[in-house]
């Protein structure tokens, strides 16, 4: 569990909060990195709460595991849908290597997020049914 909260932990997002009356200055991409730094404060609440759920072992179990790993992965997503935006700006050189990785660990993932996530914890119904109906 303390090495999922160390290498999961993401810096504040100062300058989000800091700067978000100026967010349109971003046009297309606000909405983006509005995205960006609401999955990670979800993806953070999230492991600050596992600490109810890990296991003797300090594990938490493997559906969780799995809804935590997508949403991280969901986080990089967004934060690769937002590069554009900052093309130019220092250390942008290294967007492509980063998109090239979220890229193939989204590759990698699908097949095994279907076999660690577990039963579906539960099924839709339509609006106005029962399960019996």
């Amino acid at each position: 569990m303390h090495h999922l909260e160390d290498d999961a932990r993401f810096p504040a997002p100062v300058i989000y909060r800091n700067t978000s009356n100026a967010l349109g200055a971003l046009g297309n991409y606000t909405h983006d990195v509005v995205l960006f730094f609401g999955i990670v404060d979800l993806a953070t609440d999230g492991i600050r709460r596992l600490g109810n759920q890990q296991s003797s072992n300090g594990q938490v179990d493997q559906p969780t595991a799995t809804h935590l790993a997508d949403t991280l992965l969901g986080a990089c997503q967004a934060a690769v849908a937002v590069l554009p935006a900052f093309k130019g700006t220092p250390k942008s050189e290294y967007d492509a290597e980063f998109a090239s990785a979220v890229s193939a660990a989204q590759t990698n993932w699908e097949p095994m997020k279907m076999r660690f996530s577990g039963p579906v914890p539960f099924e839709s119904h339509p609006f106005g049914k029962s399960q019996t109906d």
